[in-house]
């Protein structure tokens, strides 16, 4: 089995799992998987979107230095920036999915007054 089929087969997997908690959520309450997708997605974004801008604070600071090193500081900047960002969005994908996967929702009990 190659690498091309291993994917495939990992992605036709993650597929049926996920479609099998969509289908065990939307039991709950139709709708609710697309609300907890949006709210995960919006809160990770979020998160992570504020981590990253500290990161880059961090790096400005750090990548001035380099210039004492023969290093053009706003090429390392860019360089190593896009590199955060790439970590950001495959974290956010990471996180999203996580959370959906472990989201477990509660069907609302009614009181009934007695």
């Amino acid at each position: 089995m190659g690498m091309m089929e291993i994917k495939a087969f990992l992605h036709e997997q993650a597929r049926i799992a996920y479609d099998m908690k969509e289908a065990q959520i939307d039991q709950i309450q139709p709708g609710l998987m697309r609300q907890a997708e949006r709210f995960f997605i919006l809160q990770r974004i979020d998160t992570l979107w504020r981590e990253h801008l500290q990161q880059m604070d961090a790096l400005r600071e750090s990548v001035g230095l380099r210039g004492y090193g023969q290093k053009d500081p706003l090429i390392e900047y860019k360089s190593e920036g896009y590199e955060l960002f790439l970590d950001m969005m495959v974290n956010i994908r990471r996180d999203v999915v996580y959370s959906l996967f472990m989201f477990q929702p509660q069907a609302q009990q009614t009181a009934e007054m007695v």
